[in-house]
């Protein structure tokens, strides 16, 4: 199914976490909408193509502080997961489009 927005409602996901079979409609904050559209135009949908913060604040054009906001508040909701690498951690959308 993956995630899709609807104009007015949000963004509609499949969540991993509650293990629902049907769409949820989840309200993200503008930080997090704005990293998660970011990852979506960089193409972290794979564990293979995960990103940095740096990487994501670049294409967001925003602060590192906003990025980490919305970052730990997609990762809380089950959008994103977090791996842990040798020198800096990447991001990747854990239920892909």
């Amino acid at each position: 199914m993956g995630v899709r927005y609807r104009k007015g409602v949000g963004y509609l996901y499949k969540c991993p976490k509650l293990g629902s079979s049907g769409d949820i409609v989840v309200n993200l904050g503008p930080f997090a909408r704005k990293v998660y559209d970011a990852m979506v135009s960089l193409g972290c949908n794979s564990e293979d193509a995960c990103k940095s913060a740096d990487q994501i604040m670049e294409k967001a054009k925003m602060g590192k502080g906003q990025i980490n906001t919305g970052l730990m508040e997609l990762i809380d909701k089950g959008v994103v997961k977090r791996i842990a690498k040798s020198k800096r951690a990447g991001y990747y959308i854990a239920e892909p489009i």
